[in-house]
């Protein structure tokens, strides 16, 4: 037989079982992307209202574009609500589209989350395989508080979308050194930055991190580029806060929690710095007594934000508080971190392996660090906190781990903490028909309304507390001006 004859009988034999393992490899996608989907819509339209609070706001925002621009969480436009617009723009556009109504105020939420795995899967397979970015598409999928945040009109699960957005747009500009690629990852953490403030930007040293040390360009020219990114980030990142600070104050809304009336002010205190100092009222305008009255009862002093993640320290996001949310997962992330980096050591600039590995570790880094020191957060903001799994060679975990097998990995891992099906099922209870505590996890709760209501019951979970939070239950929303909510 002829050796064209031979190579036309051998090729079908060579393509059909890689044609096989392209077409699982999509069908696993698929399935996770169909398990993020139920676990993010189903039964979304018993959850009610969600956070009163911003449901509220978004509701007033439909009222007339003056409200909807400067996020008026009343009609009269008498006050805002106390975080920037972006992620709000897009739920008063759904509820322009299908009507108020639970369904329609958390739908982009749901939506985003999904889009946060497919993307998140997208961005781990170009670097670490397929098998890889399906473990880490599944774990992003089916993460607690990941799914919370998504089943509710919190703003996280845009956040997130628009992070890993600004890590796919800044992975490009490190692999072709493009300039452009890199302005437009950062305007996307400038989009961040006006969903939810300073949280956004613990994904920028990593950002920063990957473009220095991993363009294949001259070390001047990565400065220089990454100098007229800054530029980029300060600029867009304050456009809206400057246009509603330079608005006269009898034209708009007074700027809830911001003790001055300035946008700018609530983006450095009580959205920044207040929450890594613990005293989010310490940032205010008004005078010494007011600021400390206000600091009087910041949230830290009052015992709320401890008493829901637990004191500072190395070990708090394995806490009793924190271990349930994303930091089962924790110690598997570093493990294969440190897995993934054993390969060989680094030569700059970095490929696209150690690129990758240089920004879900930084990422991973920055933001264990803060929530780790942070006076005041609520526990589901550690849905922003994720990072990549990756997936090394069998030989390389036995290597580095001294003959410890891969299966070994998931029993640490699961040994960490409680998982979504350890001993505690609180997260997961969520998810049950009725989803009657699903507003409980908010943080919307009746100590940060300075409420003692008799209704505040413990939850069925004894690590996840109920919180009391009105809305689908018809408590009502928060009263207009209050400056106390905390979120």
């Amino acid at each position: 037989m002829s050796s064209k004859s031979l190579s036309s009988v051998q090729k079908p034999a060579l393509v059909r079982p890689a044609v096989m393992v392209a077409s699982w490899y999509r069908g696993a996608l698929g399935a996770i992307l169909l398990l993020s989907a139920a676990l993010n819509v189903f039964q979304l339209d018993r959850v009610g209202l969600g956070n009163t609070y911003y449901s509220t706001a978004v509701k007033s925002m439909t009222q007339s574009w003056h409200n909807f621009f400067f996020v008026a969480f009343d009609p009269g436009a008498f006050v805002t609500v106390d975080k920037p617009p972006v992620a709000f723009w897009i739920q008063a556009a759904s509820v322009k589209l299908f009507g108020f109504s639970g369904l329609s105020l958390i739908l982009p939420e749901a939506i985003a989350g999904v889009l946060s795995v497919w993307l998140l899967y997208s961005l781990v397979s170009r670097s670490f395989g397929r098998p890889a970015g399906l473990l880490s598409a599944l774990a992003l999928a089916i993460t607690p508080v990941a799914v919370l945040v998504d089943r509710s009109n919190l703003v996280e699960g845009i956040l997130v979308l628009t992070l890993i957005l600004a890590a796919g747009a800044v992975i490009r500009a490190t692999e072709t050194g493009s300039l452009r690629w890199l302005l437009l990852g950062f305007a996307l953490a400038d989009v961040g930055f006006n969903v939810k403030m300073l949280e956004a930007y613990l994904a920028v040293p990593a950002l920063f991190l990957m473009y220095f040390l991993g363009a294949s360009i001259r070390w001047r020219t990565r400065i220089v580029h990454l100098i007229l990114g800054s530029a980029m980030l300060l600029i867009v990142s304050l456009i809206w806060v400057t246009a509603v600070d330079l608005t006269p104050a009898n034209q708009r809304p007074y700027v809830a929690s911001s003790g001055n009336n300035s946008e700018l002010n609530l983006a450095l205190g009580y959205n920044g710095l207040g929450r890594l100092t613990g005293n989010t009222f310490s940032f205010l305008g008004g005078g010494a007594t007011v600021s400390s009255t206000l600091s009087d009862l910041s949230p830290t002093n009052l015992g709320f934000s401890q008493g829901e993640t637990g004191g500072p320290g190395v070990q708090r996001l394995v806490n009793a508080e924190l271990g349930g949310q994303t930091s089962w997962l924790l110690m598997l992330a570093v493990i294969g971190f440190l897995v993934a980096s054993w390969r060989r050591l680094p030569r700059f600039p970095l490929d696209r392996r150690q690129g990758s590995l240089v920004l879900w570790g930084a990422r991973l880094l920055t933001g264990g660090a803060f929530f780790s020191i942070a006076g005041t957060f609520h526990a589901y903001y550690l849905a922003t906190h994720h990072s990549a799994g990756c997936r090394p060679r069998r030989d390389r975990y036995r290597r580095a781990l001294g003959g410890l097998p891969p299966s070994w990995l998931a029993r640490l891992g699961a040994s960490t903490g409680p998982g979504p099906y350890g001993a505690d099922p609180g997260p997961y209870l969520e998810l049950l028909p009725g989803l009657e505590r699903m507003d409980d996890a908010t943080g919307n709760g009746c100590l940060a309304r300075g409420v003692d209501r008799p209704d505040c019951a413990a939850s069925r979970s004894p690590r996840y507390p109920a919180l009391c939070h009105g809305g689908s239950r018809g408590r009502g929303p928060v009263a207009p001006g209050c400056s106390g909510h905390l979120e």
